[in-house]
């Protein structure tokens, strides 16, 4: 009898092995299901709200003529545009928001990459190219100026970060803000193009000039060789002057895109559809500079003396994750990425994220403060909270900013998200939509629903 015994036990622990495996994957369905539960609800990533970024984002598209693959800043009208320009007025044209940027082409084209629209890359790519072609007398300058040990100055080094998107007419801004660093961007998008194997560039000429433009951003020390230092940054802003005119100032947002776009593309083996190779090899002295120069000005001060709290802070950070999540390095420290963190809560309002905040004033005024006398709220804030979070590994907190990103939708144009809402209100600011923050609601929609198995179509 001692052995049916033994095997009496024997069978009651495979029983117990059984119903304990049985048990985790309740537990693993359950979870799956709360998780799937949560995608579905508040409408979130219903085709409705796709189809309205998509058409948003489509009708500012450039789709012929020299800007082929460029993007408006919102619905691209001709018109407005020529008339805009050909006025002369630089203070019209800084609300000409049928202009395209280098900065928000780079952000739509994101999209792109994600959704693997390679045609759109390659025309957007070359396009951009053809611009910075355009603009090589400054450029070379820069680099020659740089080896004479001169200092770089932002009313004669600059390129000018946007254009007539039917003719590549370069555009000024107001006050000569022209300098905006964080254009270098187009660094890192290289690399992430190359990295999902579509080749953009067409010969030699765009490989030399892949690398000359790195050697300009080079000259430019991360905004410390220039006289003043800084530049005007992803909000096109600075300090007045002696003269009352406005000069730059130190940007971490700039110093961020400069080193995220050396860290990206170093060691790279640019490729060309003729055949031409050539290795990407940027100093590790630079990188290393770049990134203690970054952090330091992180910790002391923010983005900048006058903002430290600033919506650039998450691009920052969700730029930073991307590097760590391809394990290239990092942009921040531990304890900076904590405290980016920390500060959602300072800029966080109901329609989105207040552009920026000073530790004098909390509701800090930017250009949309009247009538309320209150800051605007920045409907891509939600949309960086939500892919921050989703790359922290944080699906529960990602999906609460997509649900808040839901509710900014502007269905009185039916083109997707306005560039944000006057504060306090529930009314969308006039720039309605904006390119740049369908395109963020695109890239959100491609990289949270990898989570789920119930995956949605783009009709």
């Amino acid at each position: 009898m001692k052995p049916l015994t033994g095997f009496k036990k024997y069978c009651g622990l495979l029983f117990n092995l059984f119903a304990f495996i049985e048990l985790l994957v309740i537990i693993f369905e359950h979870s799956m299901y709360c998780i799937d539960k949560n995608l579905q609800s508040f409408n979130t990533f219903s085709i409705r709200n796709i189809e309205a970024c998509v058409k948003g984002l489509e009708s500012a598209r450039i789709y012929q003529g020299k800007g082929k693959g460029l993007f408006a800043a919102t619905t691209f009208d001709p018109q407005k545009c020529r008339k805009e320009v050909t006025k002369g007025d630089s203070l019209e044209n800084d609300n000409n928001y049928s202009l395209a940027w280098v900065r928000d082409t780079l952000k739509c084209s994101h999209y792109d990459l994600v959704a693997g629209n390679s045609e759109h890359l390659k025309n957007t790519m070359s396009t951009l190219l053809t611009y910075f072609r355009n603009n090589i007398q400054i450029i070379d300058r820069a680099i020659e100026d740089n080896k004479k040990n001169r200092c770089l100055r932002y009313d004669d080094h600059a390129i000018l970060p946007r254009m007539h998107p039917e003719t590549l007419e370069r555009v000024h801004a107001d006050q000569k803000k022209d300098l905006q660093l964080d254009m270098a961007e187009i660094l890192k998008h290289l690399s992430l193009i190359s990295h999902k194997g579509i080749c953009v560039l067409k010969d030699i000429e765009d490989i030399s000039l892949v690398l000359k433009l790195i050697d300009y951003f080079k000259a430019w020390d991360y905004s410390r060789n220039a006289d003043p230092p800084g530049d005007f940054g992803i909000w096109e802003e600075g300090k007045e002057g002696t003269t009352g005119s406005l000069i730059p100032v130190i940007h971490s947002s700039s110093i961020a895109a400069i080193l995220s776009g050396f860290i990206h593309i170093n060691g790279l083996t640019l490729e060309a559809e003729d055949g031409s190779t050539k290795i990407v090899s940027i100093a590790e002295e630079i990188i290393h500079n770049g990134f203690e120069f970054l952090n330091e000005r992180i910790s002391l001060v923010g983005e900048c003396e006058e903002r430290p709290y600033d919506l650039t802070s998450l691009i920052i950070l969700y730029d930073h994750l991307i590097l760590k999540e391809m394990g290239k390095g990092d942009l921040l420290t531990k304890d900076n990425e904590t405290k980016i963190l920390n500060e959602f809560a300072l800029l966080e309002r109901d329609y989105g994220f207040m552009r920026y905040a000073s530790e004098k004033n909390p509701d800090d005024l930017d250009d949309y403060h009247k009538p309320q006398k209150k800051s605007a709220e920045w409907t891509m804030g939600f949309g960086y909270a939500a892919l921050i979070y989703e790359k922290l590994g944080q699906l529960e907190k990602a999906l609460k900013y997509v649900e808040k990103m839901e509710k900014t939708f502007d269905w009185k144009t039916g083109l997707g998200l306005p560039e944000a809402y006057f504060g306090g209100t529930n009314r969308p600011v006039p720039i309605s939509p904006l390119s740049w923050s369908n395109a963020l609601y695109l890239v959100m929609y491609e990289t949270i629903r990898k989570h789920t198995d119930n995956e949605l179509a783009i009709q």
